[in-house]
C-alpha cells in the first residue's frame, strides 16, 4: 500500500514580525511614557511653585514700596513658609541685591517615575521664581489690548483740549477725531498693529515721536498683566472681598462730609472689592477718595456731578501698577466707566477683559495709564481741559511683577 507524505503548512515570511516589532518599540513606548509623566507631573508642580513665589512677592512688595527691605523679605518668607517652605533648601528670599528689588525663589524635588530608566536619576529639582520692582518709569498712557485689524480698538473722539503725555498703543483698529476746534498734543508715540490710525483732525500737535505707522513685530503687551484678580484682591480691606457683592452706602460710614466745600463727601482709605458690580459716586455732588482703590469683578461706574469743585480718586498705596480702578467684565457695556465732572485719578484704570469708557462734557485728569480690551475717549464740550499722564502722581508708590 502505498503511503501519501502530507505535507507540511507552509512558514508565512512574515511570521513572528510583530514579536520583533514589540520588542524594537517597546523602549520608545517607555520613553513616551517618561515624557507624558513625567513632564506632566513637572508642570504641573512648577505651576505650584510660581504661584508660591507669586504670593510671597505680592505680599512683600508693599513694604518694597514703603523702603523696608526687612519687613519685605519677613513678609515674603511667612508667605512661603505657610505653604510649605521652609529653610534655604527649599526656600530663598533676596530683597537686598538690587535696589528696590525682591526676589523669591523656590524650590522642590521631583521624582523621575519613569525617566530614570533611561538614565535620568531618581529625582528632579524644580524651582519658580518672583520677582517683583518698585519701579518710576510709567507704562503707556493708553494701551488697548484686543480687537485685531478688523474692528476699532481705541477711539478718540471730541472737540475739548487734550493733552497726552505720553505713547498710545493699540493692537488693534484706531481712530483720532478731536482737536479740530482745540488743540490735541501727543508727547509720545502712537502706533498700531494695523498700520497708521485713521485720523480726522486737523489740529494736532505732536511734540515727541508722533504717529509711527511702522507695524511693531509683535502685540504691544500688557503692562499690567501680572496684576490679576487674584493678585489684587489680596490687597482687599474693610471687609470687603471678590466674593461678596459690596456696593457703597448712601450716606454714613465709609463716607464722611466736609465742612466746605459743601456737597462734596470723603471716603475712608482702602482697597475696595465686589464679586458685582460697583460705582463711586458718594451721598453728595463730588467726592474726595484718597488712598483708594476700586477693584470688581462685574462692572465699575465713576461718577459725580460737582462740576465747580471736581472729585478725586488717588490709589491706594502699595497696589500694584498703581492701580486706582479694576473691572474683571468682558464684553457688553462698558467695564469701566468714568463720567464725572471735573474729575481726577492718581492711579491707572484697567480692564484687561472689556471696554474702558472715559467721557464727560468738562475736564479729567488721569495721572496712570489706561489699560483695557478696547479704549473709547469722548471729550465732549469744547471748554473741556482733559489730560493723561502716566507719569504723574503715583509712581512713587508703584510696583510691578517682572517674572
Amino acid at each position: 500500500m502505498k503511503q501519501t507524505r502530507r505535507s507540511l503548512p507552509r512558514r508565512h515570511p512574515e511570521q513572528g514580525t510583530i514579536l520583533i516589532l514589540s520588542a524594537f518599540f517597546l523602549p520608545i513606548l517607555f520613553a513616551f511614557a517618561a515624557f507624558a509623566v513625567d513632564m506632566g507631573y513637572r508642570y504641573t508642580k512648577s505651576r505650584m511653585l510660581q504661584a508660591v513665589a507669586d504670593s510671597a512677592v505680592t505680599v512683600g512688595m508693599p513694604s518694597m514700596v514703603a523702603h523696608d527691605t526687612n519687613a519685605a523679605a519677613t513678609l515674603a518668607t511667612k508667605m512661603a513658609n505657610a505653604n510649605g517652605y521652609v529653610g534655604s533648601t527649599y526656600l530663598n528670599v533676596d530683597s537686598t541685591a538690587t535696589t528696590g528689588q525682591l526676589k523669591v525663589t523656590v524650590y522642590a524635588t521631583a521624582p523621575n517615575f519613569f525617566a530614570s530608566i533611561f538614565g535620568g536619576g531618581s529625582t528632579r529639582t524644580l524651582a519658580g521664581t518672583a520677582i517683583g520692582k518698585v519701579t518710576s518709569i510709567p507704562a503707556p498712557a493708553m494701551v488697548a489690548l484686543g480687537g485685531g485689524c478688523g474692528t476699532a480698538s481705541l477711539a478718540l473722539s471730541g472737540e475739548g483740549h487734550l493733552t497726552i503725555d505720553g505713547d498710545i498703543e493699540s493692537n488693534g483698529l484706531m481712530t483720532i477725531s478731536t482737536g479740530n476746534i482745540n488743540p490735541q498734543t501727543d508727547s509720545g508715540m502712537i502706533q498700531t498693529m494695523c498700520g497708521a490710525p485713521t485720523v480726522w483732525s486737523s489740529n494736532i500737535v505732536y511734540t515727541g515721536t508722533g504717529i509711527n505707522p511702522t507695524i511693531p513685530a509683535s502685540p504691544f503687551s500688557d503692562p499690567f498683566a501680572a496684576d490679576t484678580a487674584a493678585v489684587l484682591g489680596t490687597y482687599c480691606t474693610g471687609g470687603t472681598s471678590l466674593t461678596t457683592a459690596y456696593s457703597f452706602p448712601g450716606s454714613g460710614s465709609p463716607w464722611s462730609a466736609t465742612a466746605s466745600p459743601a456737597g462734596i463727601y470723603t471716603l475712608a482709605a482702602g482697597v475696595y472689592c465686589s464679586s458685582g458690580d460697583i460705582s463711586l459716586s458718594g451721598p453728595g455732588n463730588g467726592f474726595i477718595a484718597n488712598g483708594v482703590t476700586i477693584i470688581s469683578m462685574g462692572h465699575v461706574n465713576v461718577g459725580a456731578d460737582n462740576i465747580a469743585n471736581g472729585s478725586v480718586l488717588t490709589a491706594a498705596a502699595g497696589v500694584p501698577g498703581g492701580i486706582a480702578v479694576y473691572a474683571a467684565a468682558g464684553p457688553g457695556g462698558p467695564a469701566i466707566n468714568l463720567g464725572s465732572n471735573n474729575l481726577t485719578v492718581n492711579g491707572s484704570v484697567y480692564a484687561p477683559n472689556g471696554l474702558a469708557n472715559l467721557s464727560g462734557e468738562t475736564g479729567m485728569k488721569l495721572f496712570g495709564s489706561v489699560v483695557a480690551q478696547t479704549l473709547a475717549i469722548g471729550i465732549g464740550d469744547t471748554s473741556a481741559d482733559w489730560t493723561f499722564d502716566p507719569g504723574g502722581g503715583t509712581t512713587s508708590t508703584t510696583w510691578r511683577m517682572y517674572q
